[in-house]
Formats: C-alpha cells, structure tokens, sequence
C-alpha cells in the first residue's frame, strides 16, 4: 500500500507535473518520512532515507511490484532483529551471564 502511494503514485503525478523525477522521489522520500515522525525524529528521519532508496529502485527498475518485495522483505528483517533485540532485554545477552562454579 506505501509503495503505491509514495512511490507509484506521487513520483508519477509530481513527474509529470514537474518533469523532474529528483523533485518527484525528494517529495515522496520526505512524504513518507512524516509519516513515521510521531515515532521520533529518528525513524521519521531513517523512513527518509529508506523511502529516497525505494523511490530510485523503483525509477531504476521500474517496476513497482519488485519495490514491494523488496520492502516487504526489510520489513520482515527488521521485525526479526527488533525480536531478537528484545529477547536480549528480556532474557540477557549470552555473554552477560556470570558463570558459577
């Protein structure tokens, strides 16, 4: 759904009414951004980023559905480390543990 709106939707619409596809991925990359600010300048700032890199895989690729994957499966990685991260603070890091003799 985000790719179609900030990567299909306003790269085309802002292209065609600016033919400039830099203007066109900066507004989506900033677009998407806010998006992600009530979470903290830090993931509105890192979803910039991540969208600025979707917005010119798409513009290289052009096509929308491999941007999808690709985003579905930085999702899933980022899931998995934000997991793994938080069975260390629940459970302690490995190499934390006292070992008794």
């Amino acid at each position: 759904f985000e790719e179609m709106i900030f990567r299909y939707y306003i790269i085309d619409r802002v292209g065609m009414v600016t033919a400039h596809l830099d203007w066109a991925v900066g507004l989506s990359s900033l677009l998407y951004g806010l998006i992600y600010l009530p979470r903290g300048w830090m993931n509105a700032c890192f979803a910039a980023i991540i969208g600025f890199l979707l917005a010119v895989l798409f513009i290289l690729t052009e096509n929308i559905l491999f941007v999808i994957l690709i985003h579905i499966v930085w999702k899933l990685i980022s899931l998995t480390m934000l997991q793994n991260r938080g069975n260390h603070l629940i459970h302690g890091s490995p190499s934390r543990e006292k070992k008794t003799l």
